[in-house]
């Protein structure tokens, strides 16, 4: 029998055939890809860099849709999304443009 004694733990690896450490010590990953970086989902909204400018395009005469509320939805990138805008620049943007 043990006495009352602390026994600490810092970190245990395990190491089989068919796992790696990276996979004990990592966060279980998810099945589907985040909905954050689903730029697929985005409409109506362009990205562009000119020289040191983001440039963020919509054509508002395009009618998409209506809100929840009845207003008209022109352009929108469905919750906060992230955007490799080229080898230097990455943005996240979250953008909904509606017509009242």
């Amino acid at each position: 029998m043990l006495e009352d004694e602390e026994i600490e733990i810092e970190e245990v690896i395990i190491e089989t055939n068919n796992l790696t450490k990276e996979r004990i010590v990592a966060k279980p990953q998810k099945k589907s890809q985040s909905r954050m970086t689903k730029t697929d989902e985005v409409e109506n909204i362009e990205l562009t860099i000119e020289g040191n400018i983001l440039n963020i395009a919509v054509d508002l005469d395009i009618k998409i849709g209506t809100t929840k509320k009845g207003k008209t939805s022109i352009a929108t990138t469905h919750g906060n999304k992230f955007y490799t805008l080229n080898n230097d620049y990455g943005c996240f943007l979250s953008l909904t443009v509606f017509e009242n």
